[in-house]
């Protein structure tokens, strides 16, 4: 079977990340790097043996890659798809999606018009703890929903230049960390009837956010994410008849479920790199000619864009 060859577009820090684990996949493998500056994309070629180094613009046009992995700012996501979707070249692009529920929205109907595949690193969804706190919760042993509290958070004050400050790209604890919580509660409850969000903004970037989800079958999740607390990153969902518990759920080895009788049971999962998960998702998905995941939908990426983008609408957030 031909090796997958990937390109990475962005060199920021999760594309080290992302470029180590895919190598570490059978078949596959990390060929070529872009970046708006020819020169940086050369120097990381050179770091990492690769064999080719582009400009957004050559990369579009590459016909030595069979996928891209989008790991720019957020700010860039949407012409970078449309850019390489033109073209017809597959790609895997980081979360958040886009800036916003309309860019979202033109992202997918041009993967659609170009038949191309096009799925977002919702990472934390292909993890097996995730997977299993669905399993339970659709086996309906707990009962419905209740009330789901999230949090995640941690202080980025430290580094001055961080992007998450940066409104001109795509700054803020929303985008950048409010998706994860968002998107797992979406995973298990789907579309909110009700959103109320309210947070910390400075400089037209939120720096914290509580959101507050309700739904028709009664249920309600109260979430936070924020950049200028130190971390946690937590999940539970009271059902019914007990409770789920998933510490560090984003990238979670483990799910404890807490039965109405107070007895428990712990789900412990395999200690790897959670990015394997969604490389290997991802590259069956080229390999079977498929253009859309089962798992992570164009509709998943598109209603979680249109709770963040309303979130931040309320709290005066314009990016």
């Amino acid at each position: 079977m031909r090796k997958i060859r990937w390109a990475i577009c962005g060199l920021g820090r999760i594309a080290e990340r992302f470029l180590t684990v895919c190598n570490g996949i059978e078949n596959c493998e990390v060929v070529a790097t872009a970046s708006s500056d020819k020169r940086r994309a050369e120097e990381f070629a050179v770091r990492h043996n690769l064999k080719y180094a582009y400009t957004y613009d050559e990369l579009y046009k590459s016909k030595e890659i069979d996928a891209v992995y989008i790991a720019t700012n957020m700010s860039v996501h949407c012409p970078n798809t449309l850019g390489l979707l033109a073209n017809r070249i597959p790609m895997l692009c980081e979360k958040s999606f886009s800036l916003d529920d309309l860019q979202a929205a033109k992202m997918i109907t041009s993967a659609k018009q170009n038949d191309t595949l096009l799925m977002e690193a919702m990472w934390t969804r292909f993890l097996p703890s995730t997977q299993k706190v669905v399993e339970l919760v659709r086996s309906g042993m707990l009962g419905a929903i209740t009330h789901i509290d999230g949090i995640f958070a941690g202080d980025m004050r430290g580094d001055p230049d961080c992007r998450i400050f940066k409104k001109e790209l795509g700054g803020g604890s929303v985008l950048d960390i409010g998706v994860y919580v968002v998107a797992y509660v979406y995973a298990l409850l789907g579309v909110p009837s009700g959103i109320s969000a309210s947070g910390i903004v400075e400089g037209g970037v939120d720096h914290e956010c509580n959101f507050e989800l309700t739904y028709d079958c009664g249920a309600k999740a109260k979430l936070l994410s924020s950049v200028i607390r130190e971390y946690r990153a937590n999940m539970e969902i009271t059902c019914q008849k007990g409770k789920i518990t998933i510490p560090d759920f984003f990238g979670a080895k483990s799910v404890e479920v807490e039965y109405a009788d107070k007895t428990k049971k712990q789900y412990t999962f395999e200690d790897i790199d959670g990015f394997v998960y969604q490389i290997r998702h991802f590259n069956e998905l080229l390999r079977t000619g498929k253009k859309q995941s089962l798992i992570q939908t164009f509709e998943d990426t598109y209603q979680v864009m249109k709770i963040l983008t309303e979130a931040n609408r309320q709290m005066g957030v314009v990016l």
